[in-house]
């Protein structure tokens, strides 16, 4: 999700729109394979080869299969935000939200990202890079709902009075 941009932006230098379809078809098989319900995100997914269905996810980098690995939550946020600039697709914009609301409200007192949200919790492993990709991508998220408390179709802006839980 994160290098996305750049097919965006090679469509805009080459007037090639098959740079921005592949983008956006990346964008929705995440999209429609990779967010779970919950907001939380699947890291590795298996795909038949003929069909292209979900087949099954694995853990990946998370702690265990179905979980939330951090930084994996991170990139779906950021990168759903820059699909959702460069596309003005509202989809991307609500992945991105309800992403944020997992993120946030999984964040621990001590407001430490750990490697997965799921982790035992005599698990101290912490994912900088993760809370420095959240942060990046929560910023430009407020930027774009700029003190909004809702968005079309009435959903709560998952950034206003956000706290740690």
């Amino acid at each position: 999700m994160m290098n996305l941009p750049l097919l965006y932006w090679a469509t805009e230098v080459t007037n090639d729109p098959r740079f921005r379809h592949i983008a956006v078809l990346h964008a929705d098989t995440v999209l429609q394979n990779f967010i779970r319900e919950d907001g939380s995100v699947r890291h590795i997914v298996e795909f038949d080869a003929e069909s292209g269905k979900f087949v099954q996810d694995f853990g990946g980098q998370g702690y265990q299969k179905g979980s939330s690995w951090t930084r994996g939550q991170t990139w779906a946020l950021y990168g759903f935000t820059l699909s959702y600039l460069h596309t003005g697709d509202s989809r991307y914009l609500e992945a991105a939200r309800k992403i944020s609301a997992y993120f946030i409200a999984h964040i621990p007192k001590n407001g430490l990202i750990p490697i997965d949200f799921c982790q035992p919790d005599d698990c101290k492993w912490e994912d900088s890079t993760a809370g420095a990709i959240a942060a990046s991508g929560l910023l430009l998220l407020s930027e774009i709902l700029s003190g909004q408390d809702r968005l079309p179709g009435n959903h709560v802006n998952p950034l206003a009075n956000a706290h740690v839980r």
